[in-house]
């Protein structure tokens, strides 16, 4: 009995000790399509679009949703699990990291599952605009 325990203990502690991963069943793939939106509290076009985005993460609950404020701090605890928000004032790296070179807000884009930029929105996001994302870059 207690040589069973040690085996059982032993073939738990193994991956560990080898630096092996082992792959449990209850992991989530990563996110085939995330979406990024760029947004600013004093602006009137982003808080039309706020209002629509915790509607557009649960009609998507594969899509990752992400909003980036550029100006003002927001949060909900009303809002679905695919989507965050995140508080970062550099603006000139997130409009040159996501191609926005006019810098016109609200501003989104569809990252593929290697981190890629696949498409570029300016203006407030729609539900066929995710739905045409998730065609062409979750693929």
């Amino acid at each position: 009995m207690n040589r069973t325990r040690h085996l059982l203990l032993l073939a738990l502690l193994l991956p560990c000790l080898t630096a092996a991963r082992p792959v449990t069943h209850w992991e989530k793939p990563a996110p085939q399509l995330q979406i990024v939106s760029l947004w600013r509290s004093d602006c009137a076009p982003c808080l039309h679009e706020l209002a629509l985005l915790p509607g557009l993460a649960r009609a998507h609950p594969d899509v990752r949703f992400k909003i980036i404020s550029l100006k003002g701090h927001i949060t909900s605890d009303q809002w679905p699990p695919n989507l965050t928000t995140q508080y970062n004032a550099d603006d000139e790296t997130l409009f040159a990291r996501y191609g926005d070179s006019r810098r016109a807000l609200p501003f989104s884009v569809a990252l593929n599952a290697q981190g890629g930029v696949c498409a570029q929105h300016e203006g407030i996001l729609a539900e066929d605009t995710v739905n045409e994302w998730m065609n062409t870059c979750a693929a």
